[in-house]
């Protein structure tokens, strides 16, 4: 009898494991990152929390940000595998 309750447990753990990855693979076609490449547009406020999920490759900066600019340094510094290029644009005569 013991046995048999074991059993069941431990196919009721595969099924919910199942299950479980089935909703993850339809979560991820739904709502997961576009693939590459993507263009995404951010105003800087708020993007630390966004530079380590999304890890952009190239960053265009409009209107450069000294405090965005410090953010990527130090996300940079701490993560050894970024590989960042950061651009800004700049107009001659303005």
């Amino acid at each position: 009898l013991r046995r048999r309750s074991e059993e069941d447990a431990k196919a009721h753990r595969e099924e919910r494991d199942i299950l479980e990855r089935e909703r993850a693979r339809e979560f991820e076609a739904c709502f997961g990152l576009l693939p590459e490449p993507s263009v995404r547009i951010h105003a800087y406020r708020g993007t630390y929390a966004l530079l380590p999920s999304v890890r952009p490759q190239y960053v265009v900066m409009y209107d450069p940000d000294l405090a965005f600019i410090r953010r990527l340094e130090v996300w940079v510094n701490e993560d050894p595998d970024v590989r960042v290029r950061v651009y800004m644009l700049a107009y001659r005569r303005s």
